[in-house]
């Protein structure tokens, strides 16, 4: 095929033409590789035909097109930074999330969150303290990442009363204690010595209560003397995934991370994680279906389903029917076996098609 010129065209399922490029063969035997780049327009198992043009006296052109499928997924998640008050510590931790392509950032004070409807995904209150929107925080299930200073020691107190903080108006400094014992999300050596380095943060003096559930990932360090009050948790508290960190200046923590080649790379992987864990969207769906997306033609279709009482205990004593729609809109109809306090299901064979 040598002074050949190969054509690779890509398709969506509607047959719709997305990539063309010619390639100039320049030997007998060639190996051509390409990136594609496709914007998805739909959720979902999106199928896709690669199609090579028949060069001149190919005999064989059977292989010259494949389908292949992508299951795509949307895994954005919406944060809103909320705070009545300008402050380096929100630029900090915007800086961090503006980063990532995934992650859609929201800027808002009290007036304009009371008015907007938008869902979020995570909450980040930073100097708050008007109780209505305290009281629809506290109404809603979302979780928040709370920072707290003076502004906002009423929506922790509010919000969070199990990890609460009784305190004047005394603000001390104290420096970060990182804990061996963190255990919510993996902590690199270069990141737990970047702990141990960090400036000091400005703490409210006072009495804080532990929830026995938290996750403390940093103590505070007063005067060389380690106390026992949290500067950083991550909890789950009553079903809702909470982070606090006590204390205010956390920017001074940014522009010190200077270890690694990489500027600000052990600050934005600390907060990230943070971020990660705060975002963990968990399934607590009651009828689960387990099933492989894409099934070669010679294997046997299985599904596993599982149900879950009110106690999200297994139970099978139900019967439950399983339909099948292939690209024809036909119906082929199942039932599922119990087994193992789950259900089994193995329909064998069924023709190379979509369904």
């Amino acid at each position: 095929c040598a002074g050949e010129t190969g054509e690779v065209s890509i398709y969506n399922q509607n047959n719709e033409l997305l990539f063309k490029k010619e390639h100039r063969i320049q030997y007998k035997k060639d190996f051509i590789k390409l990136n594609v780049f496709i914007e998805h327009e739909k959720i979902g198992n999106q199928k896709y035909t690669a199609v090579l043009n028949n060069i001149t006296g190919e005999t064989n052109i059977d292989n010259n097109s494949f389908s292949f499928y992508v299951d795509v997924v949307d895994n954005r998640s919406k944060i809103l930074l909320l705070s009545d008050f300008t402050h380096p510590d929100i630029s900090a931790i915007r800086s961090v999330l503006d980063k990532y392509d995934n992650l859609q950032v929201k800027f808002s004070n009290s007036e304009d969150f009371l008015i907007s409807s938008e869902d979020y995904d995570l909450i980040v209150p930073f100097f708050l303290s008007n109780e209505k929107v305290i009281e629809r925080l506290d109404r809603s299930n979302i979780p928040l990442l709370l920072f707290v200073n003076k502004q906002s020691l009423i929506s922790l107190n509010e919000l969070y009363n199990i990890g609460k903080v009784s305190a004047g108006a005394n603000v001390i400094e104290v420096v970060p204690f990182y804990n061996k014992n963190f255990a919510s999300f993996n902590v690199s050596d270069k990141l737990s010595n970047y702990f141990n380095s960090l400036p000091p943060l400005h703490s409210l003096r006072g009495t804080y209560n532990k929830s026995i559930t938290a996750d403390v990932l940093m103590y505070q360090n007063l005067n060389s003397q380690q106390i026992r009050n949290p500067l950083i948790i991550v909890d789950k508290f009553l079903d809702r995934r909470i982070g606090v960190v006590y204390g205010e200046g956390i920017w001074r923590w940014k522009i010190n991370d200077n270890m690694d080649k990489i500027i600000h790379k052990n600050f934005n992987e600390c907060f990230i994680n943070i971020f990660n864990y705060l975002l963990i969207k968990e399934d607590k769906d009651r009828f689960r279906v387990v099933y492989e997306r894409e099934i070669n033609e010679d294997e046997n279709i299985k599904f596993r389903a599982m149900y879950y009482n009110d106690n999200f205990e297994l139970n099978n004593s139900k019967d439950v029917m399983h339909t099948i729609m292939n690209d024809q809109s036909e119906n082929i109809t199942f039932k599922f076996i119990q087994k193992d306090s789950i259900y089994h299901l193995d329909v064998g064979f069924l023709p190379v098609g979509d369904y």
